[in-house]
């Protein structure tokens, strides 16, 4: 037994105790068989903390956070009337968030604004509940376990016995969202339980724990995660968290989260190689197995993700987007390229590393945003390890969408959350330990200018969300819906991208993710979505237009329904045909795809026929043809059938910018109807308006054709219009620029550089009364 003069003596060698006559008996008391606290206080049976403060039978926390010997479970807590108050007000906050996820998930649903990832999930999930074990993914193109070995699926399928609809699956996502919370409420109540030295600074102590879970709460990134889809990532959050928290109490119970961490999802296994990582430094003073806790995380997770790999089960992590660190060839699109295997992903960082830091070097703004609204300095804690190692996966990605705040890095904003609150602590046990006392006024000054912040990423970001991912209207949801009951459940359906997740429960459903491809022809007849202006769309719009002139003029395909930017086709294959091709190409877009204010359509007889045509009214005959182009030189094509001027804009409306504009004046003809009367070219000269001063256009022009188009009806004109984009990209997306441009990263996504073109709208305008009848509109 070590005597109180000898501990004495111990402080004074190390300069924490100048003598007797400064020691208060009423903060500094010693114990019987204690061990003495670099902070001045001393426990019995205690062991030193790094951080300043020890505990009763503690080990070090490499954290700054003691470990306990005596287990401080949720039932002791909530025996504590403090305490247990806290907890009640942290459940009714996460009770709050969980019925926001939950409103907002139905409203997504019932608004069909679920995309290919629900598609992917929901249907792999509909078919396993329905007894089909080893699902193939008609989506992906493979079977369903190679999307990252994501095994917890099987399982999580037993839900869809319950209750027998697809929105379980986004409301799974948001239970264990909410879950996550709740981990972190107990773990952070738990640890500052033990830091509690004086009744006096326990209630700023406990406004810790719900300061944390405030973070949690208000990070707007959680709620843009949650609105994208159903990812697997929440729940894989979820395990690791749970892991993480055991590891720390030094349950057994670590190594069943840690397996079932495992095999949730390849991510799940990267998330508990972090853990690893903290466990060989976090349990180095332990005993028995749970000292080789690090080493058989380690290991075990990097097996099974190299087994994965080898049998192909990562062929849906996207790794392609890592494939530059070996070939040096660098793409936005991971998706076009060839998987590499992960140790080659590792070889790749090892041998060519300032290809990894440069890839990380341009994303820095995006990854300083996943971390800003936990508060930045939760980064430093070891525990948000987890975090870093997700944003570092992220940020190597060459493919922009995986490092953007919001998508798939749920893990990043809880654990950076969970850290800032262990940082916190530890910068208060340091003050504590220079002023000899608990810095109250600082400490909340820091808690209110952390609150703020996060305060204001969210009322930054979180109105975004209705605008970048409810983008179907009530009305085409309510044709969707229309849709959806009309198409027998064992029919296949080839589907817009943005639109297709609530067609997934069947057995062939296929989504038109680029312009053009091939689909197979697996049942007749095969029902087509084709959503031209709703969703988040991969496919232009320009070649969505076209498709459905494809599908009625081309094919011959039945247009059972229409209406607010929805289409929807039934289609009778020849017996001889096996699949079905879209061009790549926009060859032409009708124009009773993209009718004005002063239109009228007629879709009368076959569809060769169908136009638009004048109703009388003011406004563009045809309006709205909207999609991406890159920069350089153009020409817009307009064939109509006229007797009056009209006047043909091109307009970039990302900027609002007029990027040409011309007036075509139609000549005499003798065949039009009664009534009607051609002008004279020769009284309307061409007439340039509304021109860009730096379009660099050259000379609109007119073709008339005097073959006759319908039954009394000449003069077929195809008008010519050319013009130039001028936006300058990034030097770094100008050296791959896509054929395709990704639409939705214009405004869906926060913040990223990676915007590749200008939205285009061409328009065809009159400003007189008189006959104008447009058949075809194109961008050449």
């Amino acid at each position: 037994m070590t005597s109180i003069d000898n501990l004495d003596a111990m402080e004074k060698m190390r300069g924490h105790v100048p003598d007797d006559s400064h020691r208060d008996s009423s903060t500094d008391t010693t114990y019987a068989g204690s061990t003495t606290d670099v902070g001045g206080t001393t426990y019995a049976g205690s062991t030193t903390d790094v951080g300043g403060t020890t505990y009763a039978g503690s080990t070090t926390d490499v954290g700054g956070t003691g470990s306990h010997g005596e287990d401080i479970t949720l039932s002791a807590l909530l025996r504590k009337p403090a305490t247990r108050n806290i907890f009640i007000a942290g459940c009714v906050l996460l009770a709050i968030q969980f019925a926001i996820l939950l409103i907002w998930s139905y409203t997504l649903y019932s608004h069909f604004s679920l995309t290919q990832d629900f598609a992917s999930y929901q249907q792999g999930w509909w078919l396993i509940a329905h007894g089909v074990m080893d699902p193939y993914s008609s989506i992906q193109h493979f079977s369903y376990w190679h999307n990252d070995a994501q095994f917890i699926m099987w399982p999580l399928a037993l839900l869809y016995l319950l209750w027998q609809h697809a929105i379980t699956l986004l409301f799974i996502q948001d239970a264990a969202t909410v879950l996550s919370g709740v981990v972190i409420l107990v773990w952070l109540m738990e640890i500052i339980e033990q830091r509690i030295e004086q009744k006096s600074v326990a209630p700023l102590y406990r406004m810790l724990a719900i300061f944390g879970l405030l973070l949690v709460l208000l990070d707007p990134w959680i709620y843009l995660a949650n609105s994208f889809d159903y990812h697997l990532e929440a729940v894989s959050t979820l395990l690791a968290l749970l892991t993480a928290h055991s590891l720390w109490k030094r349950s057994k119970g670590m190594y069943v989260w840690m397996a079932i961490a495992i095999i949730s999802s390849g991510l799940g296994a990267t998330y508990i190689v972090a853990i690893g990582i903290i466990a060989l430094v976090y349990n180095r003073r332990s005993t028995g197995i749970a000292r080789y806790a690090g080493i058989i995380f380690i290991c075990l997770s990097v097996a099974w993700l190299a087994t994965m790999s080898a049998l192909g089960g990562t062929e849906g992590a996207a790794l392609g987007g890592y494939s530059y660190l070996v070939s040096g060839i660098y793409s936005q699109n991971s998706l076009h390229i060839q998987n590499v295997h992960i140790l080659q992903i590792l070889a790749g960082i090892v041998v060519h590393p300032l290809r990894a830091v440069s890839m990380l070097w341009s994303h820095r703004v995006d990854i300083l945003a996943n971390i800003g609204p936990a508060g930045y300095i939760g980064i430093a804690s070891p525990w948000a390890l987890v975090g870093v190692l997700v944003l570092v996966e992220s940020g190597l990605q060459s493919y922009l969408t995986f490092v953007v705040p919001g998508f798939q890095n749920p893990a990043v904003y809880l654990f950076t959350a969970l850290g800032t609150t262990f940082v916190l602590l530890k910068l208060i046990a340091w003050m504590t330990r220079i002023q000899k006392r608990i810095p109250t006024t600082t400490t909340v000054s820091i808690i209110a200018l952390l609150l703020a912040n996060s305060i204001g990423w969210a009322v930054t970001w979180l109105p975004s969300a209705p605008r970048s991912f409810l983008a179907v209207s009530p009305s085409a949801a309510s044709i969707l819906t229309n849709a959806r009951n009309r198409i027998p459940p064992d029919a296949e359906v080839i589907s817009s991208l943005g639109v297709i997740g609530r067609f997934s429960e069947r057995r062939w459903v296929y989504s038109m993710l680029y312009d053009g491809g091939k689909f197979p022809i697996k049942t007749s007849p095969v029902y087509f979505v084709i959503a031209t202006s709703q969703g988040i769309e991969l496919q232009s719009s320009a070649n969505a237009r076209a498709s459905v002139g494809y599908l009625a003029t081309q094919l011959h395909a039945d247009l059972i329904l229409h209406g607010h930017g929805i289409w929807v086709f039934r289609w009778h294959p020849p017996h001889s045909i096996t699949e079905v091709s879209f061009p790549s190409i926009t060859p032409a877009i009708p124009a009773w795809t993209v009718p004005g204010k002063r239109s009228k359509v007629i879709m009368t007889g076959p569809a060769s026929s169908w136009r638009t045509s004048m109703n009388g009214r003011t406004g563009y005959l045809v309006d709205h043809a909207y999609w991406y182009q890159m920069r350089g030189s153009y020409t817009a094509v307009a064939t109509v059938d006229t007797n009056i001027p009209l006047t043909m804009t091109v307009t970039d409306t990302t900027r609002g910018v007029v990027l040409a504009s011309h007036t075509f004046i139609p000549t005499g003809d003798s065949g039009m109807p009664s009534g009607n009367k051609r002008y004279d070219l020769k009284k309307y000269p061409h007439n340039d308006t509304g021109r860009s001063p730096n379009s660099l256009n050259s000379p609109s022009s007119i073709t008339y054709n005097n073959t006759s188009h319908y039954t009394g009806h000449s003069g077929i004109y195809t008008l010519k219009l050319p013009f130039t984009i001028h936006k300058v990209l990034p030097a770094y997306l100008r050296k791959n620029q896509p054929t395709n441009p990704w639409p939705f990263h214009v405004d869906l996504l926060p913040p990223t550089s990676s915007h590749s073109g200008d939205k285009i709208e061409i328009t065809i305008s009159s400003n007189q009364k008189g006959y104008a009848s447009a058949f075809i509109v194109g961008l050449y």
